[in-house]
């Protein structure tokens, strides 16, 4: 039997194997990037920025970078101030924030399967316990098996 942490090492251990691609990772190719342009970003980003990007910002995030998400809110009649956003560093960084912030150790979590490797990691880490759902390419979770695995125990009733 293969152990996760096997099929993980794989992955990452393939990761600059030029003739695999890498759906696993959700990292597009550069060919579909526009690199010429993100990089001039990135310079003009780091020229703007305190100490050339070098110094620490807020710990919920770049403060015009929240300011201007707030106004972009206001295009679907959302009204929300910069301060009350949190900028992360990716989704694996947002996810993490979610379930520190909601979850303990011992609880258990329902995850679409297949899922990102990298979240069954996240939750070992933090020690909850992953209950896998199917799911279908087309309509999402099977509702059935969630409402199956979310039903408390007859022991769980208090009468």
């Amino acid at each position: 039997m293969v152990h996760e942490e096997e099929i993980i090492s794989k992955v990452y251990s393939s990761i600059s194997n030029k003739e695999i691609t890498r759906f696993s990772l959700g990292v597009p190719e550069n060919e579909l990037l526009p690199i010429a342009k993100l990089n001039k970003e990135l310079t003009h980003a780091m020229r703007s920025l305190s100490g050339g990007g070098t110094e620490y910002e807020e710990i919920q995030g770049n403060l015009k970078l929240r300011n201007d998400i707030a106004r972009l809110t206001y295009t679907w009649n959302g009204n929300i101030a910069g301060n009350e956003i949190v900028t992360t560093s990716g989704v694996m960084n947002a996810i993490s924030f979610g379930l520190m912030a909601l979850t303990q150790k011992g609880d258990a979590i329902a995850v679409e399967s297949p899922v990102y490797f990298g979240i069954l990691q996240l939750a070992k880490t933090l020690g909850l316990e992953v209950i896998e759902l199917p799911t279908h390419p087309v309509t999402g979770i099977e509702v059935g098996a969630l409402k199956r695995v979310s039903r408390p125990k007859k022991s769980e009733h208090n009468y």
